[in-house]
């Protein structure tokens, strides 16, 4: 993740202000905690299809980091 990011930011793709290991870090982080509340609460505190969230949480992540407009498009 963290070579993804500098990668994006070598082509000058992310806002300037972005620290890659945060958002690396806060991008795993923010997915285990999705995944290992699903396992572990079942459906008590999580219900949001595993697709729907990988669709949006992902999307929402990039239009924080990324220079350019994402397309709604998802």
């Amino acid at each position: 993740m963290v070579a993804y990011l500098k990668d994006l930011e070598s082509q000058g793709k992310l806002s300037a202000d972005v620290n890659i290991e945060v958002a690396a870090l806060s991008f795993i982080t923010m997915n285990f905690g999705f995944f290992y509340s699903k396992i572990t609460l079942d459906r008590r505190f999580v219900d949001i299809s595993t697709k729907t969230y990988i669709e949006n949480s992902t999307q929402l992540f990039a239009k924080a980091l990324l220079k350019c407009e994402i397309k709604n498009d998802v």
